[in-house]
């Protein structure tokens, strides 16, 4: 485990190396950086895994509501493709 001394060593190590990211995504990048080298995976695979549940719910949800042809067509084929 890493000392809080060694966690802000590391992200101003990040930050400097990075710091020439310009434009509106660059603060997103750096967090996306920030998380390659601090995550082990597998935080970020349990995160994926209800996401991907959630992600099916909410489709047949909207799938089941819909009063829209064409919509209910695109969200029967996205549950397939899912399932």
């Amino acid at each position: 485990m890493l000392t809080q001394t060694q966690k802000q060593q590391i992200a101003q190590d990040i930050v400097k190396q990075y710091a020439i990211i310009e434009g509106a995504y660059a603060e997103t990048m750096l967090q996306g950086i920030a998380h390659f080298y601090a995550d082990s995976g597998v935080e970020t695979d349990a995160h994926a895994a209800l996401d991907a549940t959630l992600h099916t719910q909410v489709i047949a949800e909207l799938a089941a509501i819909t009063t829209d042809v064409e919509a209910a067509a695109v969200y029967a084929a996205e549950l397939e493709a899912i399932q």
